[in-house]
Protein backbone atom coordinates (compact mmCIF):
# COMPACT_ATOMS: atom_id res chain seq x y z
CA UNK A 1 0.00 0.00 0.00
CA UNK A 2 3.07 2.18 0.75
CA UNK A 3 4.47 1.86 -3.11
CA UNK A 4 0.52 2.65 -4.01
CA UNK A 5 0.67 5.99 -2.27
CA UNK A 6 4.33 6.81 -3.33
CA UNK A 7 3.70 6.17 -6.92
CA UNK A 8 0.60 8.15 -6.71
CA UNK A 9 2.22 11.16 -5.12
CA UNK A 10 5.01 10.84 -7.91
CA UNK A 11 2.99 11.28 -10.34
CA UNK A 12 1.30 14.55 -9.18
CA UNK A 13 0.91 17.23 -11.69
CA UNK A 14 3.27 19.94 -11.26
CA UNK A 15 3.11 22.44 -7.88
CA UNK A 16 3.78 25.68 -7.80
CA UNK A 17 5.93 27.32 -5.09
CA UNK A 18 4.23 30.48 -3.04
CA UNK A 19 5.24 32.23 -0.11
CA UNK A 20 4.93 31.45 3.11
CA UNK A 21 2.09 33.96 4.64
CA UNK A 22 0.16 32.15 2.02
CA UNK A 23 0.31 28.90 3.50
CA UNK A 24 -3.13 28.36 4.66
CA UNK A 25 -4.25 28.18 1.09
CA UNK A 26 -1.33 26.32 -0.76
CA UNK A 27 -2.81 23.44 2.51
CA UNK A 28 -5.84 23.37 0.59
CA UNK A 29 -4.70 23.80 -3.08
CA UNK A 30 -2.03 20.76 -2.05
CA UNK A 31 -4.31 18.89 -0.66
CA UNK A 32 -7.45 19.15 -3.89
CA UNK A 33 -4.19 18.36 -6.12
CA UNK A 34 -2.96 15.32 -4.53
CA UNK A 35 -7.11 13.87 -4.31
CA UNK A 36 -7.61 14.60 -7.28
CA UNK A 37 -3.92 13.20 -8.93
CA UNK A 38 -4.09 9.96 -6.55
CA UNK A 39 -7.86 9.45 -7.45
CA UNK A 40 -9.15 7.55 -10.90
CA UNK A 41 -12.25 6.34 -12.75
CA UNK A 42 -12.81 4.05 -10.23
CA UNK A 43 -10.91 5.62 -7.01
CA UNK A 44 -11.29 8.55 -4.68
CA UNK A 45 -8.86 9.55 -3.05
CA UNK A 46 -10.04 11.63 -0.07
CA UNK A 47 -7.70 13.73 3.05
CA UNK A 48 -8.72 15.47 6.06
CA UNK A 49 -5.93 17.64 8.05
CA UNK A 50 -3.45 18.02 5.59
CA UNK A 51 -0.90 20.13 7.74
CA UNK A 52 3.11 20.92 6.68
CA UNK A 53 3.15 21.35 3.17
CA UNK A 54 5.92 23.82 2.67
CA UNK A 55 7.79 21.88 5.58
CA UNK A 56 10.18 19.02 5.11
CA UNK A 57 7.44 16.94 7.02
CA UNK A 58 4.07 17.02 6.34
CA UNK A 59 1.11 15.31 8.22
CA UNK A 60 -2.34 14.20 7.26
CA UNK A 61 -4.86 12.99 9.95
CA UNK A 62 -6.98 11.05 7.94
CA UNK A 63 -6.63 9.70 4.13
CA UNK A 64 -9.18 7.44 2.77
CA UNK A 65 -9.50 5.16 -0.71
CA UNK A 66 -12.72 4.14 -2.07
CA UNK A 67 -14.72 2.75 -4.69
CA UNK A 68 -17.88 2.46 -6.38
CA UNK A 69 -18.96 -0.08 -3.40
CA UNK A 70 -17.52 2.78 -0.32
CA UNK A 71 -14.21 3.52 1.45
CA UNK A 72 -12.06 -0.11 1.34
CA UNK A 73 -8.58 1.79 2.57
CA UNK A 74 -8.36 4.44 5.60
CA UNK A 75 -4.91 5.40 6.43
CA UNK A 76 -4.80 7.57 9.76
CA UNK A 77 -2.05 9.91 11.41
CA UNK A 78 0.25 10.03 8.56
CA UNK A 79 3.66 11.60 8.58
CA UNK A 80 5.06 12.42 5.11
CA UNK A 81 8.89 12.99 5.18
CA UNK A 82 9.46 14.41 1.55
CA UNK A 83 11.77 16.96 -0.11
CA UNK A 84 10.08 20.10 0.19
CA UNK A 85 12.49 21.61 -2.36
CA UNK A 86 11.29 19.23 -5.22
CA UNK A 87 7.58 21.50 -5.39
CA UNK A 88 9.97 24.55 -6.78
CA UNK A 89 10.76 21.59 -9.25
CA UNK A 90 6.90 21.04 -9.94
CA UNK A 91 7.58 17.29 -8.59
CA UNK A 92 6.90 15.84 -5.22
CA UNK A 93 9.66 13.58 -3.62
CA UNK A 94 8.78 11.44 -1.11
CA UNK A 95 11.47 9.82 1.49
CA UNK A 96 9.40 8.10 3.80
CA UNK A 97 5.71 7.40 4.41
CA UNK A 98 4.04 5.93 7.98
CA UNK A 99 0.64 5.89 9.47
CA UNK A 100 -0.47 5.12 12.89
CA UNK A 101 -3.26 3.13 11.78
CA UNK A 102 -4.15 0.89 8.67
CA UNK A 103 -7.56 -0.06 8.27
CA UNK A 104 -8.02 -2.45 4.91
CA UNK A 105 -12.01 -3.10 5.49
CA UNK A 106 -12.03 -4.97 2.40
CA UNK A 107 -10.22 -5.52 -1.18
CA UNK A 108 -10.59 -3.17 -3.61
Amino acid sequence: MKRFLIIGALCLAPVVAVAQTQEDEDKGYLTELIEENLSGVSREVTIQGFEGALSSEATIDVLTVADADGVWLTLEDIVLSWNRGALLRGAIDVQELSAARIVVSRPP
